[in-house]
């Protein structure tokens, strides 16, 4: 847990906070809430006989909407460039009622929760209002992150590597050291290889087997003790 809140000044002024000097992760984050509602109207709503329609379709494409939204609702968060938003409804007549899960992807400087969760909320108030008209005692409940992950990125554009492992960022063929002089004579990986230079734990990455060739940002988990960047 943090010892201080990163949206607060010194002087007690909030602040959206600077992330310019963090480099690109792959993120990912999901969240899940439960509607509980009157069996009947579990029931209707599973059999699509709600009088507003396809509750369930609805309030998907409800949360794939609020995620994108986010940074309008929320003043301090970040405008982010999502390159996925999964929503998903499990019934579970248990509650009875249903589970609503919101998986947020993308690639950049801070993460995903935020979006996660207002998918996850603005699809369970969809269910809510489309329901209402039967059953106004439903409850959403349990709202939570359950799951964060960042990963960081090996990237080649053109002619130049960008070995975001340790922040390098050097042409392929530059000599970092005697044992990784001609590394163009020794092709594209060979390349990669001395890209990472005096980092043996970005080497290790590449011999790995990492597509150098793909020009997406290729993800790859933390070598050194598997701890997630926040």
């Amino acid at each position: 847990m943090a010892d201080k809140l990163t949206h607060i000044t010194a002087s007690g002024e909030a602040r959206m906070v600077d992330v310019s000097r963090k480099e690109d992760t792959v993120r990912m984050a999901s969240a899940k809430a439960n509607v509980v509602m009157h069996a009947e109207t579990y029931e209707m709503i599973l059999n699509g006989n709600a009088s507003k329609g396809d509750v369930l379709g609805a309030a998907r494409i409800a949360g794939i909407m609020a995620a994108k939204k986010t940074p309008e609702l929320i003043p301090l968060c970040h405008t982010l460039l999502l390159s996925g938003v999964d929503v998903t409804i499990d019934p579970d007549e248990n509650l009875p009622g249903f589970t609503v899960t919101a998986t947020c992807k993308l690639t950049g400087r801070t993460g995903v929760e935020l979006e996660a969760l207002t998918a996850c909320s603005v699809a369970c108030l969809t269910i809510y209002d489309m329901a209402k008209a039967v059953d106004r005692g439903m409850r959403i409940t349990d709202l939570r992150v359950i799951e964060k992950s960042a990963k960081r990125v090996l990237r080649r554009f053109g002619s130049r590597l960008e070995a975001c492992v340790e922040g390098l960022a050097v042409e392929p063929g530059t000599a970092l050291g005697p044992d990784h002089a001609g590394n163009r004579g020794r092709g594209r990986m060979g390349a990669a290889i001395g890209a990472a230079g005096k980092d043996p734990e970005a080497a290790a990455m590449v011999r790995r087997g990492l597509d150098i060739e793909d020009r997406q940002a290729v993800g790859a988990e933390d070598p050194r003790d598997g701890q997630q960047r926040k």
